[in-house]
């Protein structure tokens, strides 16, 4: 009875402190979810100020256009448009020019000669950057270099509420973190938040990439362009290979002359070969002949 009332005093101590480490815990959880619902609440007031405001500035809007249209000269038109960006401080990031040929019509032009006419059409794919605030003035100045416009196309993408998440979702992940990271108790807490931890600074770096993209593309509108102009021919005049390839005459003459010769040399050789043949050939005709003329005498 003794030692039950020396061990009661130990046990209802060991629960009070328990309980009082229960309470800090709850306590330090609580201060983490306030902290991140007054986080999401400043991004409400925000988003609610950008909402059904289109017009906004502080929007972040990417401006894009695609043209399809035929030209005059594919060449200067490229040139042109080139310096015209340039000059107002954009960059051409991509220029492609090429001749697209179609048919190949090859004639006989002369006894050693072919005319050769070949059909193309020369294009260009052109990707231009131009700095926002002069994508209008540009884009007026393109139909003055365009003879025939097939296709025209003008965009603008609102990546506002993109690019506010992004920035929102860096804020609530680093304040969580701290706090996990200063009130974890084991080992295995410790870890658990700086894995944790680690992902999300990826994320982050991943999320502040892609508002560096929003940002460049918000900056330069991109002009993409896809222009041609009518088909041309090309004429040549190409050497006959057939022709040139022929073996002149003089050389076909002593070329058949030594194949003449060739030959009866080796008819001759046949001959040398049969010799012993044509011996008993001789031979054999010739007895015949005395044996018939015996048989005539005797008749």
């Amino acid at each position: 009875m003794k030692s039950f009332r020396l061990l009661f005093p130990v046990l209802l101590l060991t629960i009070i402190i328990a309980s009082c480490g229960r309470s800090e815990s709850h306590r330090e959880a609580a201060e983490v979810v306030s902290t991140d619902t007054t986080s999401v609440a400043g991004t409400d007031v925000a988003s609610a100020a950008l909402a059904g405001n289109l017009t906004d500035p502080s929007r972040k809007i990417v401006h894009t256009a695609d043209f399809n249209c035929r030209v005059k000269d594919v060449f200067q038109t490229t040139d042109k448009l080139e310096k015209m960006v340039r000059s107002v401080g954009g960059i051409v990031s991509e220029s492609t020019l090429e001749n697209q040929k179609s048919e190949l019509h090859t004639q006989p032009y002369t006894e050693d000669s072919l005319r050769q006419v070949q059909e193309y059409r020369t294009v260009a794919h052109l990707t231009l950057r131009v700095p926002v605030k002069m994508v209008d003035s540009l884009l007026d100045a393109i139909p003055q270099y365009v003879d025939f416009m097939e296709r025209r196309q003008l965009r603008l993408q609102d990546v506002t509420y993109q690019y506010m998440a992004n920035q929102w979702q860096q804020e609530g992940r680093g304040s969580w973190d701290d706090k996990a990271l200063q009130h974890a108790k084991s080992t295995k807490d410790v870890i658990a938040a700086a894995d944790r931890s680690q992902s999300d600074k990826m994320q982050d770096i991943s999320n502040r990439i892609d508002n560096m993209h929003i940002d460049d593309n918000t900056r330069f509108a991109t002009i993409t362009l896809d222009i041609f102009q009518p088909s041309k021919v090309d004429v040549l005049i190409v050497p006959n290979g057939n022709y040139i390839a022929r073996t002149p005459l003089s050389k076909r003459l002593m070329s058949g002359l030594r194949n003449g010769v060739e030959m009866i040399e080796s008819v001759f050789v046949f001959f040398m070969y049969i010799w012993p043949l044509l011996v008993l050939a001789g031979v054999a005709y010739f007895v015949f002949r005395i044996m018939k003329k015996r048989r005539l005498a005797v008749n």
